[in-house]
């Protein structure tokens, strides 16, 4: 089976996830109208699809690594398929909800690919291809918001879920014929106790970001309180498990925990583009500073952002391998806070404010391609899947902590019996976002320039009978031991 379709076919697979991230965000109202539901139950229709996919990513991309992520991709992808079918006929919330559970498992066909890429890609072409998948990440939630509201009005509801739907059925046919399965396999298997631990501590802190001033402040204090204990019981459990579902070591690494803090606060801003600008479009054009765009043709004015994204994510990986992998993180943090500081100070026009949201587009096409890229040189061959899972997990939950702050702040500044906040509003989270870009820029620069995967343990010595024989470790030269000690079992050779 060639690999020359490879990139493309899973390119193909990964781009509904992508639409359905955000597709249902401009039309939250309708779906609340049809399903009979209030705003807070409508914000579920969202909440949901985040909280799967913060689950499930790390335990699928394990078992990727331990099974074969290609067998993993056709499940995951029959798992949304049959979601999607559940949200296109959903007659009440909760069919909806479980419908964008299950499409909320797509989270791991990003991990499972770029697995896929390294596994069968020469090397030389790993960064391009991530590159692409990466773009096809931030273009498809553009795309979401650009078509939702079209294909409402011309088709129906049903259809912003169909459309995508049967883009997902023809991928299980690419999958199939197109793309191979992988030669590398993990050994051991999987903590099951780490990873419902994992999980449960996962799904506590989603739903304390998702629900931070909707809920009850005890309620959301005690889920909290919850989340942090288990997450100390995963830890607990993780130490001591034979086969752990996330290597320790791995996560300790200065080349990963840096990408992930990264890959955070890059999600925190980042949906800002998805969720505030085209608010601020949507606001009438009486308000002052609102330009009263429709929301059939919102979609036109962030179309531009999304061909920077498309156009801008292959540049990050030959800028990367011309300038050290973090550049293109670099280049894009600097580009995004830049844009979000227009977006600040310099809303009032619609030209600067699709010219900013372009530029925004280039900076979170070269930084998002950049976090994945780190991740995959940072972590050994049979660890891929899991690794790149937690580096999805940490964007995922920096956008749910993102779009909480902005919700936050928007409603702040909203007069009592108003119907939109006031300018200050938009101003403070356009602010917020560029501190948080600032950071990430800080953090960038502690990234390695070229980051390896952390070499394994040397075996420990066992003492034996024997008056004298030989140490060595893998990638070691032979040397004399001391008298009376032998080397214990061989440790794995390092991967990648």
């Amino acid at each position: 089976m060639t690999t020359r379709a490879l990139l493309p076919a899973l390119a193909v697979c990964v781009l509904p996830f992508s639409i359905m991230q955000s597709a249902v965000s401009p039309l939250l109202g309708t779906f609340g109208e049809r399903l009979g539901v209030d705003q807070a139950g409508t914000m579920w229709i969202f909440t949901a699809f985040l909280l799967s996919a913060t689950v499930t990513t790390p335990v699928l991309g394990r078992l990727g690594d331990l099974h074969g992520k290609r067998r993993w991709m056709l499940i995951v992808v029959v798992v949304q398929v049959v979601g999607t079918v559940a949200c296109a006929v959903a007659g009440d919330l909760a069919t909806m909800l479980l419908g964008r559970a299950l499409q909320g498992t797509g989270g791991a066909l990003f991990p499972l690919a770029y697995g896929l890429l390294r596994d069968h890609l020469p090397p030389s072409r790993v960064a391009l291809g991530i590159g692409v998948l990466s773009s096809v990440l931030g273009a498809g939630g553009s795309i979401g918001v650009v078509t939702a509201g079209p294909v409402e009005r011309l088709l129906g509801p049903a259809w912003v879920f169909g459309l995508p739907g049967v883009l997902m059925a023809g991928s299980l046919l690419l999958i199939v014929g197109l793309v191979p399965e992988s030669p590398q396999r993990s050994v051991g298997g999987l903590s099951w106790p780490s990873a419902v631990l994992l999980g449960a501590g996962l799904l506590a802190s989603m739903l304390v970001l998702s629900t931070l001033g909707v809920w009850p402040a005890a309620v959301v204090g005690t889920i909290a309180v919850l989340g942090v204990v288990t997450m100390l019981a995963w830890a607990r459990v993780e130490a001591r498990a034979t086969w752990p579902l996330i290597d320790v070591r791995l996560l300790r690494a200065r080349g990963m925990w840096t990408t992930n803090l990264c890959s955070m606060l890059v999600g925190f801003a980042l949906i800002q583009s998805f969720l505030v600008v085209p608010q601020l479009l949507l606001l009438p054009a009486d308000s002052g500073f609102g330009f009263g765009v429709d929301v059939v043709h919102v979609g036109l004015y962030v179309l531009p952002s999304s061909l920077a994204m498309l156009a801008f994510s292959p540049v990050s990986g030959w800028l990367g391998g011309r300038a050290g992998a973090r550049a293109p993180l670099i280049v894009g943090a600097l580009l995004c806070a830049t844009a979000y500081a227009a977006l600040a100070f310099g809303h009032r026009e619609i030209w600067a404010v699709v010219g900013a949201n372009a530029l925004n587009g280039i900076g979170a096409a070269l930084a998002f391609s950049a976090l994945p890229n780190l991740t995959v040189r940072a972590a050994p061959v049979d660890r891929t899947g899991v690794a790149t899972a937690i580096t999805t997990v940490a964007r995922t939950a920096g956008g749910a902590l993102g779009t909480q702050v902005a919700a936050v702040v928007l409603a702040t500044a909203t007069p009592v019996g108003a119907s939109h906040p006031d300018e200050i509003g938009f101003t403070a989270v356009f602010a917020v976002m560029v501190v948080a870009m600032v950071g990430c820029l800080v953090v960038a620069m502690a990234v390695p320039r070229n980051p390896h995967p952390p070499c394994p343990p040397r075996p420990p010595l066992v003492v034996t009978p024997r008056r004298s024989t030989t140490c060595t470790w893998p990638g070691s030269s032979a040397m004399p031991s001391r008298r009376g000690v032998s080397p214990g079992p061989a440790a794995p050779a390092p991967n990648g």
